[in-house]
């Protein structure tokens, strides 16, 4: 596996400039995808091999980081505020710098009943760690995107968070007025 673990490293460290800026974590990330077990369970006890199928799964990942493509959609989830919400390319992946809008929601705003709308919700990282962080808020989430609200509720699903609705709607709707869920 070590031999594994540097030969996915240095392919990655090869095309440095195409998004694998940290060859090692990515190939460690990649060997556990494979392996399915977390990346700490892979570097706490390298097996000395890979299964042939494990391999050729482990060259085709490794290809495809090289090329560029965000480790989160390859792995298909990515961790935000201690949760694991699935991603792929119907969503932006949900950046670390944004759990402190969460922080800021939680801090700044009243711990009574209230409405939370998250415009854009994509992936539904906000308005799910909100909806799970204060259930008694009315979290509402919409996307223009009908392919992001399916990631949206499939996430909510997973993490058992109630959202007052998930609605396909435009930020700026052409009938005039602002747009409310229809769950309000």
């Amino acid at each position: 596996m070590r031999d594994w673990l540097q030969w996915a490293a240095a392919q990655l460290r090869a095309v440095g400039g195409h998004g694998a800026e940290s060859p090692f974590l990515d190939a460690t990330l990649l060997i556990a995808t494979v392996r399915g077990e977390a990346k700490e369970r892979t570097l706490a006890a390298l097996p000395e091999t890979l299964a042939p199928a494990q391999a050729r799964r482990l060259e085709a990942l490794v290809a495809r980081r090289g090329a560029g493509e965000p480790l989160a959609y390859i792995r298909g989830f990515k961790e935000f505020y201690g949760r694991r919400f699935a991603v792929d390319d119907r969503v932006l992946i949900p950046r670390p710098e944004t759990e402190l809008l969460i922080d800021l929601a939680l801090s700044s705003l009243p711990d009574g009943p209230l409405q939370v709308l998250d415009l854009g919700t994509g992936s539904g990282a906000l308005a799910i760690t909100l909806a799970l962080e204060r259930p008694y808020w009315a979290v509402a989430a919409s996307d223009i995107s009908a392919d992001a609200l399916r990631v949206c509720d499939a996430n909510a699903a997973a993490l058992g968070a109630t959202l007052a609705s998930c609605e396909q709607a435009d930020l700026l709707p052409a009938a005039g007025g602002p747009w409310r869920p229809r769950s309000w």
